[in-house]
């Protein structure tokens, strides 16, 4: 097993990467950091059980467990070059893309472009079985943060890894339907709040398909970036209730709007619409055709927005 790993570790730490001082910074040594990062996450989601077989899809998921690390690293300002990056993985030998309809007068350079020309890839037939195996995945992953990263970034990356787990098994098991469970990482409350966060939204959204249950908005990037975002009804420094009754996945209108009392959810789950919504010069425009709308229904029944809830909601925080 050790020569295994030994072999690949070799592969790993000599991705050809280019290096331009005037685009990237020092935590990646001046060089692009973009397949050691989409490497980092196809290691994650092997690690939290999305990739059971040797395929992986240009999806929604692999992007956004990217950009998790992609904004603790790059400046706002610059594109991920999740797409090519993709394709470029192929010359290193990580793994073989599977192609479909490519026109090779348009480059790629876009998510939707890869996920039209490209079903996903194949990674290396030595690789992969070392991503089933928690102690090879965590030599792998130091391999790759030490050799492309400089010490004062690492720690940072190693926290992404940790949380992108946690966040899965956390979501998981709040939709098993146990118990809420308690995080204990040892990593601080910090990294225990980051976790609950995005488990808690990543529980929401799949409950509601990535679609607002007041509106029914559902618009979703390829880039992996969603309109959709969980909201706690109870609000969480007060509740500390993750289960998913306390919960609706909510545009960004109309969370804020929920949020802040313009929005409310009556005993039937009907929208509720105050009279504050048009006050203070408000123009709440297409919010007013929702009143009386029933909200959308979660994928579970069990995990309906909890009445006793909602009714706090309307008690503390929904305005006259």
């Amino acid at each position: 097993m050790s020569s295994q790993i030994n072999s690949c570790i070799e592969k790993l730490v000599k991705l050809r990467i280019p290096a331009d001082k005037n685009k990237w910074g020092k935590s990646s040594n001046f060089r692009s950091p973009c397949k050691p990062l989409l490497i980092l996450a196809v290691i994650d989601m092997t690690a939290n059980g999305s990739l059971h077989d040797n395929f992986i899809e240009p999806s929604f998921e692999l992007a956004a467990t990217y950009n998790r690390y992609w904004q603790t690293i790059a400046p706002p300002d610059l594109d991920s070059e999740l797409a090519t990056t993709f394709l470029d993985l192929e010359d290193d030998g990580f793994w073989a893309t599977t192609s479909q309809e490519v026109d090779p007068s348009q480059p790629i350079t876009t998510m939707r472009n890869l996920q039209k020309s490209y079903i996903g890839a194949k990674i290396d037939a030595d690789i992969f079985p070392l991503l089933s195996i928690g102690y090879s995945r965590k030599k792998l992953r130091e391999a790759l943060i030490s050799t492309y990263f400089t010490p004062d970034i690492r720690p940072a990356l190693l926290d992404v890894a940790l949380i992108n787990h946690g966040a899965a098994i956390y979501s998981k098991e709040l939709l098993s339907g146990a118990p809420v469970p308690s995080i204990k990482t040892g990593r601080g409350a910090e990294i225990n709040e980051r976790i609950s966060e995005l488990g808690f939204n990543s529980a929401l959204v799949e409950l509601y398909d990535h679609r607002c249950a007041i509106c029914g908005i559902k618009l979703m990037t390829p880039e992996g970036h969603s309109a959709v975002n969980a909201t706690h009804i109870i609000p969480r420094h007060i509740s500390r209730d993750d289960h998913p009754s306390n919960g609706l996945a909510l545009c960004k209108i109309c969370g804020w709007s929920f949020d802040n009392g313009l929005l409310g959810i009556g005993k039937k789950n009907e929208v509720i619409i105050p009279t504050a919504i048009r006050l203070n010069g408000n123009l709440p425009g297409h919010l007013l055709i929702f009143k009386d709308r029933v909200i959308a229904k979660t994928k579970q029944e069990s995990f309906r927005p909890s009445q006793e809830n909602l009714r706090w909601h309307r008690e503390k925080i929904l305005r006259n």
